[in-house]
């Protein structure tokens, strides 16, 4: 066996600590051989674990021929379906018993855990290999990107909101939403609105939410909001995007996959006396919208396309918010 030093920094290591329990694996598509004291699987080996036709990993139930070669539970049925009754590798016939449970390869798929990729940047969940896909897509410490113009720093979204205000001296604004009663099917929190006073340019604004389940256990979510402030002739245009790392997986087709988009709500007013500068005495403007775009900035700043932009009318506002305009923001579950 090759030494440790020689294998690569993203090993699969077996769960149990236990020499005994950890096995060797044969070529790609066979079920296990023997068990030895093997302590990592390189990660260039780690197609072992993959089925032998759609080459994804491999999960319970799985399925093996009289010979050993394995597929998975999809693939299994694919093959059952064509009747051609025989193995995809070595062509044994499959008529008689067909393929069956392999209960090694299944305790061996469910003991194979990997560092999460995001480990540099906090995580230190060891998922499953065969779920490693699956929480690459939720993972909190996958990396964004900062916007700032020839900044190159990425971390985590709680990294980069204290890079906004340390590095780049942006308005940041923090906002703890806490759910008014654990026992309610609908999720009302209390004081869910923030005044945020919003220069030109970048501004952020942090939703930490804290909710609970039926059970009383408490869960915290973070919303890292961008709302970026553009002079118009006759105003500003205010334009909000979601930053997630995960992007891709959650949104632009739903969070979790689900039909359902992140809303957010603004409101503008102001309420004085008509003065000779001032003619409007009180108003009063409030939008609620879909956040259209979700990005982890890689890309930079996305496109307007489709985002819907709050305007503000320079004649409508105070003197006050003349150089720092305050809002009221919430967001929408």
């Amino acid at each position: 066996m090759e030494s440790e030093d020689r294998l690569p920094k993203r090993s699969l290591v077996l769960a149990s600590s236990d020499a005994s329990k950890r096995a060797v694996l044969q070529k790609k598509g066979s079920s296990v051989l023997a068990v030895t004291a093997v302590g990592y699987v390189a990660e260039e080996d780690a197609d072992a674990l993959d089925c032998g036709v759609c080459f994804l990993p491999l999960k319970p139930p799985i399925f093996q021929c009289e010979v050993g070669h394995v597929v998975c539970s999809s693939c299994h049925d694919g093959l059952a379906a064509t009747g051609n009754g025989k193995c995809h590798v070595c062509g044994v016939s499959t008529a008689s018993d067909g393929y069956r449970r392999c209960d090694a390869m299944e305790r061996m798929v469910e003991s194979v855990r990997l560092l999460c990729p995001n480990a540099v940047y906090g995580c230190s969940a060891r998922p499953l290999y065969y779920d490693q896909h699956c929480h690459g897509q939720s993972c909190v410490h996958a990396p964004c990107h900062c916007p700032g113009a020839a900044c190159g720093f990425i971390g985590s979204t709680a990294a980069l909101f204290a890079h906004f205000s340390s590095t780049h001296s942006w308005p940041c604004t923090t906002k703890v939403l806490e759910r008014n009663n654990k026992r309610t099917r609908y999720m009302w929190f209390r004081n869910d609105h923030v005044n945020v006073r919003l220069r030109d340019g970048f501004n952020f604004l942090l939703f930490d939410r804290h909710a609970d389940d039926d059970q009383g256990a408490v869960t915290n979510t973070q919303y890292l909001f961008l709302l970026n402030v553009v002079r118009q002739p006759l105003g500003r245009a205010i334009t909000v995007f979601w930053i997630n790392p995960n992007a891709d997986a959650s949104y632009n087709c739903g969070q979790g996959g689900s039909s359902k988009k992140m809303k957010f709500e603004l409101s503008y007013s102001r309420h004085g006396e008509v003065t000779a500068d001032q003619l409007i005495a009180n108003y009063d403007q409030s939008s609620k919208f879909v956040v259209a775009t979700c990005t982890d900035l890689s890309d930079g700043l996305p496109s307007l396309d489709g985002c819907v932009q709050f305007i503000v009318l320079d004649s409508v506002v105070a003197h006050s918010d003349r150089d720092a305009i305050e809002v009221k923001a919430r967001v929408v579950f």
